[in-house]
């Protein structure tokens, strides 16, 4: 018998008895949190949650280049260039040449935005993880991070077609970004 999922008490969607669903719950964590920083954080700062993502990671990153940023995002392509050529565009961030690679960095009226949406995402994170321990939050950090490199592992495999033999392990690890203050 599959148990309830506590946010909405409706049956567990697992594939086997016991077994936890984790997508739909990670789908609806982060739906709730878009839903969260959309109703607080972008009327403050003017910013859909795709602009203060690419924000904050050009800020975590910087200076950065745009193929090293869209590494850190799950945005496709095209909304990763529209994002970046509005904060360009709003004064927020800019592109210089270096060589014959272009990088971003934030402008001094970024700067404050960004310091703004990682004193924002570091009070949500604290409310967030309040009710666990260090320990149990260090925990669910490597446990997410072994998720995400299984996740991207399986995505490789999956775009290389079908493979003969067994299917169970990632055929490579994939390094994800650590720190920082992207919610």
């Amino acid at each position: 018998m599959t148990g309830h999922l506590p946010h909405t008490g409706r049956p567990d969607p697992g594939l086997r008895p016991g077994a936890p669903a984790i997508a739909p719950r990670i789908f609806a964590l982060a739906a709730t949190l878009r839903r969260s920083f959309n109703a607080e954080a972008a009327p403050r700062t003017g910013l859909s949650h795709e602009k203060a993502r690419i924000l904050i990671l050009i800020g975590d990153f910087q200076p950065v280049q745009m193929a090293d940023l869209a590494q850190h995002t799950s945005l496709d392509p095209g909304q990763l260039s529209r994002g970046i050529s509005e904060l360009v565009a709003a004064g927020l961030a800019r592109r210089e040449a270096r060589g014959r690679t272009r990088v971003l960095s934030l402008t001094e009226a970024g700067a404050p935005v960004y310091a703004e949406l990682g004193a924002y995402t570091a009070a949500r994170n604290a409310e967030l993880l309040q009710d666990l321990d260090t320990a149990a939050q260090a925990g669910l950090c490597h446990a997410l991070d072994l998720i995400l490199s299984r996740a991207d592992a399986m995505l490789d495999r999956d775009r290389d077609g079908p493979q003969d033999g067994p299917r169970d392990g990632p055929r490579a690890e994939t390094a994800r970004p650590t720190g920082g203050h992207g919610e």
